[in-house]
């Protein structure tokens, strides 16, 4: 079970920090913008979950299916946050840059991880269906608090700096 909480968090992590990062490179949009897109991966993180906790292990094919549909928008989303960066490296700062890179590293890192608990899902037994879904969801509670300290912290940031 502590596995599989693990691997949920990933999953959170991945979709809920994708924003941050891709914040942190767009200095020209404002708070408000930042935020509606913050608004929106947590409501796709909350659906997912919320859909995720309605499927029966005898609809796992579905429960897969539609996990698979958020890595591949997770993918787009980082390809998007990659070329956002790319495009903005000339005129970050170097710590902004040291940031963006360790920001990366970690957004890919949670990313591995995904695949390898998509792959527990797609082959997880009966008796461990259940408790799959029950730990992604305390993950998710504890990285929706973990969330709006990030997003609090950035605020304070952006402040100081404008």
């Amino acid at each position: 079970m502590k596995k599989q909480s693990i691997i949920a968090t990933c999953i959170v992590t991945a979709v809920c920090f994708t924003p941050a990062i891709y914040a942190q490179t767009e200095a020209n949009k404002s708070n408000q913008d930042n935020n509606v897109t913050t608004q929106e991966i947590q409501e796709e993180t909350q659906e997912l979950i919320d859909t995720l906790q309605e499927y029966s292990v005898e609809q796992r094919d579905e429960a897969v299916n539609a996990t698979e549909q958020m890595l591949k928008t997770l993918d787009e989303r980082i390809a998007t946050l990659q070329s956002s960066i790319d495009e903005n490296w000339d005129e970050m700062s170097q710590t902004a840059r040291q940031a963006t890179r360790d920001n990366m590293q970690a957004l890919q890192e949670q990313r591995n991880k995904l695949s390898e608990w998509y792959g527990g899902l797609k082959n997880s037994t009966d008796s461990a269906w259940d408790q799959m879904k029950a730990g992604f969801s305390n993950a998710y509670g504890s990285m929706s608090e973990a969330w709006e300290k990030a997003i609090n912290e950035y605020d304070k940031d952006e402040n100081k700096s404008n």
